[in-house]
């Protein structure tokens, strides 16, 4: 019996199946990464380091396109995610932070409070996420700037967790402990200097005052004790004057 290639059936099902198969190891960085097939959009969900809603600008050179979108931002290991909704199918746009990406807070956005900008070395593309608030944006810049830190790790692997994050310091963080420690080493050697070379106590003013009336009050008795005595006045008319002096 011959079959028509035109009879033979799609495997539509198991396409479907195919598709909705992704891999569930959460210590590998790799399931969180966008595949052909999709992501895996509850695991992601489940496994996020924060998520909330962000208002995403592109830069004024894109005068052409929608500058402003609000966007459901999911930060989960290494990857930024934006969706339309909290109860996505798939993602918008994803944004891979790597050891040499940058965040910090940006004005380049004219008129706009609370933006965060996230721009890899070397590369023109940016992110620009705003906050509804100061509290928020620190929140965020926080959490990006420590899976910056994390990647930035020598021999740190697997998945970037919750744990992680707590756990890592920031550079700010590192630079603080460091001129903190400097202080507190400046302060123990002063204060051990000080205790090898004791320092006379100080006197109060008024002693000082005190001190230097006296010692200019001995110093005048010294200088009027060392003069000769003066000579008693005269007792009898000074001579006349000679006649020669008239002529």
């Amino acid at each position: 019996m011959t079959i028509s290639p035109m009879s033979m059936p799609f495997p539509v099902d198991e396409v479907r199946v195919r598709q909705s198969v992704f891999p569930t190891d959460i210590e590998d960085p790799m399931t969180f990464r966008p595949r052909a097939c999709g992501i895996a959009v509850d695991l992601i969900l489940q496994q996020a380091n924060l998520t909330g809603w962000l208002t995403k600008h592109r830069p004024p050179t894109f005068s052409f396109l929608k500058n402003i979108k609000r966007r459901y931002v999911v930060l989960v290991d290494r990857l930024l995610y934006s969706f339309k909704s909290t109860q996505p199918d798939t993602y918008r746009e994803f944004f891979e932070l790597t050891a040499n990406t940058n965040a910090y807070v940006t004005d380049q956005v004219t008129g706009v409070l609370f933006c965060i900008e996230i721009k890899k070395k070397g590369h023109e593309d940016s992110w620009f996420l705003q906050a509804d608030n100061a509290e928020d944006m620190k929140m965020w810049l926080d959490r990006i700037k420590r899976t910056i830190s994390c990647l930035r790790t020598p021999g740190l692997t697997g998945t970037i967790t919750s744990q992680k994050l707590a756990e890592i310091m920031t550079e700010c963080e590192e630079y603080s402990t460091i001129a903190g420690n400097h202080r507190s080493s400046s302060t123990s050697s002063i204060s051990d200097l000080s205790v090898a070379f004791p320092m006379p106590p100080c006197s109060p003013i008024s002693s000082i005052h005190d001190s230097i009336n006296r010692k200019s009050s001995q110093r005048s008795y010294s200088i009027s004790s060392n003069l000769p005595p003066q000579l008693p006045p005269p007792t009898s008319l000074p001579p006349p004057i000679p006649s020669y002096a008239y002529i």
